[in-house]
C-alpha cells in the first residue's frame, strides 16, 4: 500500500485524520498503542525488507502529515539487543512463522543493524518539533503499576487515577515448554497451536526457567558491538538512566 510506504495520498490521509477525530470526541488525550505501528523489525527471513524497522521513518512522517496541527507525542520503548533478538524469535516461534531453531534464525540476522540510537534519531527528525519520548522496556521490572503510571504521566495528570488494578497477565513460554514443542513439532501437525497454548499455561516462565538462547559469548559480543550506540541512546534520550544501562 503506497500510503504505508510513506508516499503521500491526500485522500487516504484525510480518512485517517477523520478516523482519529471520530475516536477522540470530546476527550483531551487519545492513546494509540500498537507494536507494529512503525512496521516490522525486519529480522525474519521472508519479510518485505530485512532492514531494521525499514518503514519506521516513513510511518512517522505519515503520522505527522495525518495529524498536522495536533499535539503528537510518540512514545517508543527500546529493548536491550540480546533480549530483543530472543523475544523476536520466541514470538515468531509461538505464532508459527519461524519454524527453525534460534541458531538458524540468529545466523541470518545482521546484528550490526540493531542500532536503536540511529533509528530513533531518524524517527525524531521526521516528527514535528521532535515530539518523541524514549523509555527502556526493561523498566517493566519495576512492576506493572509503576510502569503504567510513568507511561501516563508523560502526557496527562495522573492525580486521582487508580492504577491499583493493573496486573500483568502475559505468560511467556518456558525453556522446557519450548524444547518439548521444538522436538514434537513434526508429529503434532495441526495440533501444534492447541498444544502450545496448553504448555504456555501449564509450563509458564513464571515458575520455570525462561527460554534463553544466546550463550554468554554471543551476548557479550553483541552488547560490546553496540556499547557506544547504547551509551549515546541513554545520554541523549534517557538521561535519567545510567549510560551503561544496556551493558
Amino acid at each position: 500500500m503506497a500510503l504505508l510506504d510513506g508516499r503521500p495520498d491526500p485522500e487516504a490521509e484525510g480518512q485517517i485524520r477523520a478516523y482519529f477525530e471520530s475516536m477522540i470526541g470530546e476527550v483531551n488525550s487519545l492513546v494509540v498503542s500498537h507494536e507494529s505501528l512503525l512496521g516490522f523489525a525486519g529480522l525474519v527471513a521472508g519479510e518485505a525488507s530485512q532492514q531494521f524497522y525499514a518503514k519506521a521513518v516513513s510511518r512517522a512522517r505519515l503520522l505527522a502529515r495525518c495529524l498536522d496541527g495536533w499535539n503528537i507525542q510518540l512514545i517508543l520503548y527500546t529493548r536491550r539487543q540480546d533480549s530483543f533478538l530472543e523475544s523476536v524469535y520466541l514470538e515468531g516461534f509461538r505464532e508459527e512463522y519461524i519454524l527453525g531453531t534460534f541458531q538458524a534464525f540468529f545466523e541470518n540476522v545482521d546484528t550490526q543493524q540493531l542500532n536503536w540510537f540511529t533509528l530513533i534519531r531518524e524517527i525524531e527528525q521526521a516528527m514535528p518539533k521532535g515530539q518523541i519520548t524514549v523509555r527502556p522496556f526493561e523498566s517493566i521490572s519495576e512492576g506493572s503499576r509503576p510502569f503504567a503510571e510513568k507511561f501516563f504521566k508523560l502526557f496527562v495528570k495522573t492525580d486521582g487515577m487508580d492504577f491499583g488494578g493493573i496486573k500483568s497477565h502475559r505468560r511467556g513460554l518456558s525453556m522446557p515448554a519450548y524444547r518439548l514443542l521444538q522436538g514434537a513439532r513434526i508429529r503434532l501437525g495441526g495440533r501444534q497451536t492447541l498444544v502450545r497454548k496448553v504448555l504456555q499455561r501449564a509450563m509458564t516462565n513464571r515458575w520455570l526457567p525462561s527460554a534463553i538462547f544466546l550463550n554468554d559469548r554471543q551476548r557479550a559480543d553483541l552488547l560490546f558491538a553496540h556499547r557506544l550506540d547504547n551509551q549515546s541512546l541513554f545520554q541523549e534520550y534517557m538521561p535519567e538512566y545510567p549510560p551503561d544501562f544496556y551493558s
